[in-house]
């Protein structure tokens, strides 16, 4: 029995066989037009199937491969090398890895991991041009643990999720579109481990996500474990009772009401990105939405979303939500999240620079369309609008005059709009933080970010895994200014959440309660979790 450690970067923990990628011989192509055509057709197809198997905001990235395949500078080393004489393949190898260079070079943790995707799409090129098509061995397993010394977006969306029951790579960060993928899946995963080559199709592997660490026992081992591995096996089967026990519990949650061990009632949304983030969702234990993301709607595409096309999506979100709580966060880009078409001058420190709000009130038509788009979709039914990226009272005194503009039009447009809409903002600045009585006569709500309240608070890049200790929620400085947004806003009366990461640690769930927190939004994969922290937490 051999005993390992990699990088976790999907909770959970997992037992099952190990399965390898492999790679069988298809026919293959002759000409740089016919291998782009395939990728094309390719991209096209992994779209669709992975908007089925996961979602659409999982499948975004396959919309912007193909925004990439289309680009003409995405080929230029290539038809360069072709110009030289070289064969098509050394072409194809050296021109993507040129570019994937530049992604290397950059300072943001999450521009770095970019590169990624222009290797994945290389590698996709040279399987086409060969005929090499990635498979994997049937072993027989349910609950299979993919193993691989990297795994791009464009394999993640050929596997089959149904029975993945894990994921163990050398190559591949936090931020990389795989290891998104699974986290957004609930599925363990586990990087950076340098013994990838030890493991073999077949071998029994035991993965906790959370730690990293790796047990591995070989196939030819089964069943006859040495005496001094004993041990190490008493641990992992400790660790699966613990995990047997918390699910136990889970299912005797009672649906409806989520309430402490002491009877405080804990209202629980969730966080989506999307329509098809509420699918096969129990929604009886959640009180709705509490935050929107709507950035997808505005990604990978030449020119931004009319009224209509976002009208139909969120029209999508109301109907599932059939009256639940909705908070949508207006659009929030900036920063990593970067969308040419509304960019006026490329930033130094984009983090820093013309993001959410402050982008949107410097296109005042951006958000006008998007709130009356929303407003048409209601049809009159409630719902709450959050400003992101906040520093002063001024911003939200502007949207608002923003907001009663469109709605006169929306009303004279003979549109129903209701008479009680809330409006509240994201606290994910210092400045927001510290001044948060400012804001208690111009909101109804507030909503902690904490993700981004720690990278501004600690000066830390979130994105570099290297400071991630410095981003931990139990930082002092992080812990006081969270304490003091939850101490300020229920002394006003005004309801705080935390939308953030944060809320879907438990421990730190459970301080957030203990302190005053009475709503949390979570992300989908962290809901049962969620429910488990609340019900154990004895708030004195």
């Amino acid at each position: 029995m051999k005993n390992w450690n990699g990088i976790g970067v999907s909770d959970g923990l997992v037992v099952g066989r190990a399965v390898r990628m492999q790679k069988v011989q298809t026919k293959k192509l002759t000409s740089l037009e016919q291998v782009k055509e395939s990728c094309i057709k390719r991209t096209a197809e992994l779209y669709e199937s992975t908007k089925e198997k996961m979602g659409e905001a999982q499948a975004e990235v396959f919309t912007a491969y193909q925004m990439l395949l289309l680009d003409p500078k995405l080929y230029k080393g290539v038809n360069q090398r072709l110009e030289q004489g070289r064969e098509l393949e050394q072409a194809i190898e050296e021109g993507f890895e040129d570019l994937a260079q530049v992604f290397d070079g950059m300072t943001n943790e999450y521009m770095r991991q970019r590169a990624e995707d222009i290797r994945g799409l290389k590698k996709m090129h040279l399987d086409m041009l060969n005929g090499k098509k990635t498979t994997f061995q049937d072993v027989g397993e349910r609950n299979y643990i993919l193993v691989a010394e990297e795994v791009t977006a464009i394999d993640f969306a050929m596997i089959d999720v149904e029975h993945l029951g894990g994921l163990v790579v050398r190559q591949g960060g936090r931020f990389s579109h795989a290891m998104i993928m699974a986290r957004s899946l609930n599925i363990p995963a586990v990087t950076g481990l340098k013994e990838i080559e030890e493991i073999h199709d077949g071998d029994e592997l035991f993965v906790d996500g959370n730690t990293g660490e790796i047990a591995m026992i070989e196939l030819r081992e089964r069943g006859r474990i040495a005496p001094k591995d004993q041990h190490i096996l008493a641990i992992w089967k400790k660790k699966f009772r613990k995990k047997v026990e918390r699910e136990e519990v889970l299912k005797n949650l009672p649906t409806g009401k989520n309430v402490t061990a002491d009877g405080t009632e804990i209202q629980l949304r969730v966080n989506i990105s999307g329509p098809s983030d509420l699918k096969n969702l129990d929604l009886s234990a959640l009180q709705g939405v509490g935050l929107y993301r709507t950035e997808y709607l505005f990604f990978e595409r030449k020119e931004m979303p009319d009224i209509r096309e976002q009208q139909e999506e969120y029209e999508k979100v109301f109907d599932l939500l059939d009256g639940k709580t909705l908070i949508v966060r207006t659009l929030d880009v900036g920063g990593d999240k970067r969308v040419p078409y509304l960019e006026a001058n490329k930033e130094e420190n984009p983090f820093l620079g013309v993001r959410g709000i402050r982008l949107t009130l410097k296109k005042p038509e951006v958000l006008e369309t998007q709130m009356e788009a929303l407003l048409r979709a209601a049809k009159g039914r409630p719902f709450s609008m959050m400003f992101p990226m906040v520093d002063t009272v001024e911003e939200v005194q502007k949207a608002r005059e923003i907001w009663k503009r469109v709605c006169g039009r929306v009303k004279a447009d003979g549109y129903v709009v209701h008479p009680d809409i809330q409006f509240g903002i994201t606290i994910e600045t210092p400045a927001a933080a510290i001044c948060v009585d400012q804001f208690v006569n111009e909101i109804d709500f507030v909503s902690i970010g904490s993700n981004d309240l720690a990278q501004y608070l600690m000066a830390a890049d979130r994105e570099n895994v290297e400071l991630d200790h410095l981003l931990s929620p139990w930082q002092p400085a992080v812990m006081r200014v969270i304490q003091h947004v939850i101490q300020v806003c229920n002394e006003y009366g005004v309801e705080v959440s935390v939308c953030g990461e944060a809320g879907g640690e438990p421990e730190y769930l459970k301080h957030l309660i203990r302190n005053g927190l009475r709503i949390v939004s979570v992300s989908r994969s962290r809901v049962d979790m969620t429910r488990l922290a609340i019900s154990e937490t004895v708030i004195g």
